[in-house]
Parts: structure tokens; C-alpha cells; sequence
């Protein structure tokens, strides 16, 4: 504040002017009322910075009512006016800004459905290629190898079941002859043991068809067939496999292997079959001349219980 006498800038506080000793306290009831922009805010939009003391120093007095003129009502009042199209061009500018996001927002929507449906394709070809990779190594790798072992130990079986038959069968009359279901279950059971790979293995007749039950590396299988005379052999026929033990033997396999051993069991007994019959639990079979036999070829039939002693034959 300057002394509105001399002129003289005046310290903070000051209740009389050093340079002609006017008192402070009426200079500023004096300028009170002069100054009618004081009722209003001190600062507002586009109001210019209050300088410190140090620098209005030297800042001359005119300066003063030019100031008080900014801060008068007109003035006052037009300041919002003057903002007014800024929150417009603020509104105008934001527009686009908003209207982007809404886009982006909605292309991303657009290929989020793309994205899962090119995961999804992706996948299947996968599972694809493993399942087509799992099939081929069973069929050109496992497969065959369970395969060659299940027919070897079902072949060492058969063959020792063949071998136990007595040879006192070879004496027997041509005529009619009753194979039971136990005496055949007999032979196999002697012949395999519950570590092997082909085990319970166990023989069912019925009139219409003849079974075999039993199981290969722990699963269950089930082989069907129908023993027929064929120029004087015993052949099976109409073999099927059922049950998971299908996959690793072929009804191929077992026709193989039986027709093979009952080749064996008719040259030990040492007859040529006339005509074969399946009833409950029993097989009849028809026996001809001994020494008959013109090629290789039967079942066992005839067989005496299991514990005779052997004879020599003479």
C-alpha cells in the first residue's frame, strides 16, 4: 500500500506514513468504499496472478484501477460467456474420442468370436492327429505284438492239452463216443496256469453252439464256434470273437489254432470222425475204423477221465 499523499510505499502494519506522517488507518477507511469490486470473488477464470510486495514495488500506482476494471462485474460476467465454448469444443473434441471406443469396443467384439472359433479348429486338428497317431500305433506296433504273445501261450496250451489225451483212446471201437464238457475243462486247466497271459480258461456246450471262455491280459473274451465233419475231419466253423479280447485275437486267429490241434488230437487217437452232434454239456461224436484216418484232422473224443493210468500201446 502506498500513501496516497506523498506516494511513499508503506511497510505491512503501518499506522503512519514515515514521509509525512498521514495516518494509515484513515487512508484506508478512505479507500474502502472507493474500491466497489470488493464484494466479489478475488480471483476467477482468466483473473491474472497476484504479484508479491517485493515485485510491486516498482510497479507504478496506474496500474491499480486498470486491474480494478477486470475485475468488475461486466467483466465478471462475460468470463463464463467466454468459457461456455470451450466446454463445447471440450464436448466436440471428446465426441470422437467416445465414438472410437464404442468402434473398438465393437470390433473387438467381432473377433472375439473369430479367435475362439480358429482355437477351436485348432484343437480338433490336434485331437485329430493324436487319435489318427494312437489308432495307427495300435494297429502297426502294440497290436501285433499282444497278438504274437496271445497266440503263442493259446498255442502252448492247446498243445499240452493235446499231449495229456491217453493213448489208450487209439484202442477204442469204432462207434459212438460221449465227450463231456468237464473232461475237456480237464485238460485245460492242466495245461495253464493263473500267471499266464491266456488263463480261466473254460469250455461250454450247448446244442446249438460251442464256447470258450476266457481271458487274455486280464480281459475277458469269449470265442464262439460250430464243430463240423469235413471228409472225415473235425473242423471249427463260424467262429466270433466277443469282448475287449477281440481287439488283440482275430476270429481268423482262433480258427487257425483250433483247426490246427484238433489236426493233432484226431492223428493221436487215431480215428476218422464219422458225424459230430452238440447237446447240453456234451459232445457225441461218431468214431470210424482204427487207422482211418486219412489226413489230419478231429477233436478229442472219447476220452477216458482224467487220472487213468497210461497204458502202453502194443
Amino acid at each position: 500500500m502506498n500513501c496516497p499523499k506523498c506516494n511513499t510505499l508503506l511497510e505491512t502494519n503501518a499506522r503512519f506514513c514515515p514521509r509525512c506522517g498521514e495516518q494509515v488507518s484513515a487512508i484506508a477507511l478512505n479507500n474502502t468504499p472507493a474500491n466497489p469490486a470488493s464484494s466479489y470473488p478475488p480471483a476467477y477464470i482468466g483473473e491474472p496472478p497476484t504479484l508479491p510486495l517485493e515485485q510491486q514495488r516498482n510497479e507504478p500506482l496506474v496500474l491499480r484501477p486498470g486491474y480494478q476494471q477486470v475485475s468488475q462485474p461486466p467483466a465478471h460476467g462475460s468470463a463464463p460467456q467466454w468459457s461456455q465454448p470451450q466446454a463445447a469444443s471440450a464436448q466436440s473434441q471428446q465426441s470422437p474420442y467416445y465414438q472410437t471406443g464404442v468402434n473398438t469396443l465393437a470390433s473387438n467384439g467381432n473377433t472375439r468370436p473369430r479367435r475362439r472359433g480358429r482355437g477351436c479348429l485348432v484343437g480338433f486338428i490336434s485331437l485329430l492327429v493324436l487319435l489318427l497317431l494312437l489308432v495307427g500305433g495300435w494297429f502297426l506296433l502294440l497290436r501285433p505284438y499282444l497278438n504274437d504273445l496271445a497266440k503263442n501261450k493259446l498255442d502252448n496250451i492247446l498243445t499240452d492239452a493235446v499231449n495229456n489225451i491217453p493213448p489208450q483212446v487209439a484202442l477204442a471201437p469204432a462207434g459212438p463216443v460221449n465227450v463231456s464238457e468237464n473232461l475237456l475243462n480237464n485238460l485245460l486247466v492242466l495245461s495253464s496256469s493263473p500267471n499266464d497271459i491266456v488263463k480261466n480258461t473254460q469250455i461250454h456246450i450247448t446244442p446249438n453252439t460251442m464256447s470258450m471262455q476266457f481271458q487274455v491280459y486280464g480281459f475277458t473274451g469269449t470265442v464262439n464256434g460250430v464243430p463240423k465233419v469235413q471228409q472225415g475231419r473235425l473242423v471249427i466253423t463260424n467262429v466270433t470273437v466277443d469282448g475287449i479280447a477281440g481287439l488283440i485275437l482275430s476270429a481268423e486267429d482262433i480258427t487257425a489254432l483250433a483247426n490246427k490241434h484238433l489236426a493233432a488230437a484226431q492223428t493221436r487217437i487215431n480215428h476218422a470222425i464219422v458225424s459230430v452232434q452238440m447237446k447240453n454239456q456234451e459232445l457225441d461224436l461218431v468214431f470210424g475204423a482204427t487207422g482211418s484216418n486219412p489226413t489230419p484232422g478231429g477233436s478229442p473224443g472219447g476220452l477216458p477221465p482224467i487220472g487213468t493210468p497210461t497204458l502202453p500201446v502194443p
